[in-house]
């Protein structure tokens, strides 16, 4: 089984899935997930209502995103900064009213700089206002599995009920590491874009120092403000894994942030190459025997640790008729780990079970009662007719 264990340290419970030796962490929240599965490996107050700061801006650049797969938005479309752009706060293109940027340039500038206005640009334009943009952005949440999550705007500058938690914030992330052009942007050390003034404010260099410094960490937003602290959501990547850390009111992000990769990475790995040779039992009709063994191999990139190797089960529920042959496929199974997590597997048969023979002394023994029988009944009418 694997174990389930809760610990209390630094003033939060911590909850993990595999081995013991887990890491100690800063962070008043924190999590590592697979994001290839959604399975959460490592959670710290994983649940805990906090205020997300700019890591805001992953919901921001995901909602950017799906309108430009609608058409609402191009990544070429320019857009017009308002008149109050000046008056939007903290990190900054330093926007001027009538300024001209397009949606390409405002998401670098969005998840480079953490650029408040251009995060405020885009939301106008995609959904007419702030108010309706966060809305959009709530429910975009919703739709990525985060039950705990309320936007109130697009950049994240501290509103009371702008609140999500650890766990919301690395489903936000899986949900982001499936756009390639997303990932891409924000593993970048430095952008140029294109403006209509501020013409010498062109180059977005990453204030991620830890994107830019360990080649694991390839995005994809920090996040401060005083009521937040200090916030990363990363997304790693090293031999084929991939992992999302999340680190939220954390002491040091960079610190926190790399103790959950270095300890996801040594006790994780992909079993996509060499597999995992699983064994079971299956029902049997029409055979010399009731049951038979069955093998599958399950090759998966997704991270699994010893421990869940040694926990997987096979369950195979297809029917089985005689005869089988060994190591003929017989059809697709489940590996299924204690917590629910499940991956397909090609399923063998592995031993031949012959047909059962077709029992000629049985069927001559029905054949003669119904003989004896019929015979009784014929001579018994054929007395009536004669009385």
């Amino acid at each position: 089984m694997i174990a389930s264990l809760v610990l209390a340290w630094l003033g939060g419970a911590s909850t993990f899935t595999g081995p013991v030796d887990a890491p100690r962490i800063s962070a008043r929240a924190a999590v590592l997930m697979d994001p290839s599965t959604g399975r959460v490996l490592w959670s710290k107050n994983g649940e805990l209502p906090l205020y997300p700061a700019s890591t805001t801006k992953i919901a921001t650049a995901l909602l950017v995103m799906k309108k430009v797969e609608d058409g609402t938005l191009s990544l070429n479309q320019r857009l017009r900064a308002g008149e109050k752009v000046k008056e939007i706060g903290g990190s900054s293109l330093y926007m001027e009213p009538g300024e001209v940027v397009n949606v390409g340039d405002l998401l670098a500038g969005l998840m480079l700089r953490s650029a408040n206005d251009g995060a405020e640009t885009l939301a106008i334009a995609a959904s007419g206002s702030v108010a309706a943009f966060a809305s959009e952005m709530t429910e975009l949440a919703r739709s990525a599995g985060c039950e705990n999550t309320t936007f109130k705007n697009p950049h994240g500058l501290h509103e009371s009920d702008h609140i999500t938690t650890a766990h919301d914030l690395a489903l936000l992330a899986r949900y982001a590491s499936k756009f390639q052009q997303l990932t891409e942007l924000t593993r970048k050390t430095s952008v140029t874009i294109d403006r209509s003034i501020r013409k010498e404010n062109v180059l977005l260099k990453n204030r991620m120092d830890l994107v830019v410094e360990d080649p694991r960490f390839i995005g994809l937003k920090t996040g401060y403000t005083n009521p937040a602290g200090k916030c990363f959501v990363g997304l790693t990547e090293k031999d084929g894994v991939r992992f999302v850390t999340v680190v939220m009111r954390s002491e040091d992000w960079i610190k926190d942030s790399q103790a959950l990769a270095d300890w996801g990475y040594a006790n994780w790995k992909s079993r996509e190459s060499e597999g995992i040779a699983l064994s079971g039992v299956a029902q049997v009709s029409n055979g010399r025997r009731k049951k038979a063994r069955i093998a599958a191999n399950v090759q998966t990139s997704s991270p699994l640790s010893d421990e869940d190797v040694r926990s997987l089960e096979l369950e195979f529920r297809q029917p089985l008729r005689a005869p089988i042959i060994s190591q003929a496929q017989i059809g697709w199974g489940t590996a299924k780990l204690p917590d629910g997590t499940t991956f397909e597997a090609i399923v063998f048969a592995g031993e031949t079970v012959e047909e059962q023979p077709f029992n000629f002394t049985g069927l001559g023994l029905v054949v003669l009662g119904a003989a004896f029988g019929l015979t009784y009944w014929m001579r018994k009418r054929a007395r009536r007719g004669l009385m």
